[in-house]
């Protein structure tokens, strides 16, 4: 017992290095941050666990087993970063599932998810490379699943596709009218996106998928062979981590027709050595070449207004920018190598 902090039936820390761990009869919830970053194997609930908190097993790189069957609710980042966790099974007592409960958890290959599943947060299975399947029982009154993907239970939703997929062609769902922002987090195999037919809110071209009018790109098809990128010029918005993980890329130029690099747009495209950006585009937003790790040079020109202080985080690439422009400022003010043109 000397090894576990509890207090009001709350674990609330174990501090112990047993690789092992039973917890003790009578603890409800397992809080916040409770084993954080610790290097347990195994864990046994007692019947007794009804919550685990936020963060309760982060970064547990070698836990890869654990009974979940009393638990009603997991809690935001509770699993998430874990490395050994394979097969999920959300049955039992489980009720809730909360935001980013298994975000980036690389060891999970499978999710069930049962009859008493009510609630599945945002980006809850989201960047789990792993994961080639999620299947939810037919008895769900919230949630479905089709082809090993996660939607709600009337197929309007796309909530995760399961990012170890072999398959290179994705179908849009007629039905889906809204696709979370990170359902495609982490992308890798798929080279072609298609719409079925009477879809009413996106459309495919060239393999890649975009709203209904063309004017915004959701996802490009990062399996695709291509190399160099010129944005096409009847986009005008690139929405969030549209070309995330394209890492077949290497140039990439961006016309005047886009006014602005949303969140995350060409993050961790590893490939990635040049970027163009037209005069007229106004801002790059956050991260938006951040990781690129082979950046090589950016081009930004005088019209450039705003640029997110972590658009190009540990992206070490030369800016070329336009004498006392606001890139120039960025540059210094940001120790980037930079060149005047």
């Amino acid at each position: 017992m000397n090894n576990f902090i509890i207090s009001d039936g709350v674990l609330k820390k174990y501090a112990g290095k047993n690789k092992y761990v039973e917890v003790p009869n009578g603890v409800t919830k397992i809080g916040y941050r409770a084993f954080y970053n610790s290097n347990v194997k195994s864990v046994v609930l007692p019947s007794s666990v009804k919550i685990i908190d936020g963060s309760a097993f982060e970064h547990c790189d070698n836990l890869s087993n654990i009974n979940l069957s009393f638990v009603e609710e997991i809690g935001e980042n509770a699993f998430s970063f874990t490395k050994k966790l394979k097969t999920l099974v959300l049955d039992g007592a489980i009720k809730r599932v909360k935001d980013s409960a298994f975000y980036g958890s690389n060891g999970i290959k499978r999710v069930y998810i049962s009859k008493t599943v009510e609630e599945i947060g945002s980006d809850a299975f989201t960047a789990c490379e792993s994961l080639i399947d999620i299947t939810v029982s037919s008895e769900n009154k919230n949630y479905k699943s089709v082809a090993g993907c996660l939607y709600n239970k009337n197929l309007t939703t796309l909530i995760q596709y399961p990012l170890a997929k072999r398959q290179k062609t994705f179908k849009v769902l007629s039905t889906v009218e809204n696709i979370f922002v990170r359902a495609f987090l982490k992308l890798k195999n798929v080279s072609r996106f298609t719409v079925e037919k009477g879809n009413k809110n996106y459309k495919a071209k060239n393999g890649n998928l975009y709203s209904k009018n063309l004017k915004t790109v959701i996802r490009y098809a990062v399996g695709k062979a291509e190399k160099v990128l010129t944005v096409d010029k009847f986009i005008t918005n690139i929405g969030d981590f549209a070309y995330e993980s394209a890492n077949n890329l290497t140039s990439v130029t961006i016309l005047n027709n886009v006014k602005s690099v949303s969140f995350g747009a060409f993050l961790e495209c590893k490939n990635l050595k040049s970027v163009t950006i037209t005069e007229g585009v106004k801002k790059i937003g956050k991260i938006a070449f951040a990781f690129c790790d082979s950046l090589e040079v950016g081009i930004i020109p005088n019209s450039v207004e705003y640029i997110e202080s972590d658009a190009f985080e540990d992206s070490y690439a030369t800016l070329k920018v336009v004498k006392y422009s606001y890139s120039h400022n960025y540059a210094e003010e940001n120790d980037f190598d930079f060149e005047i043109v």
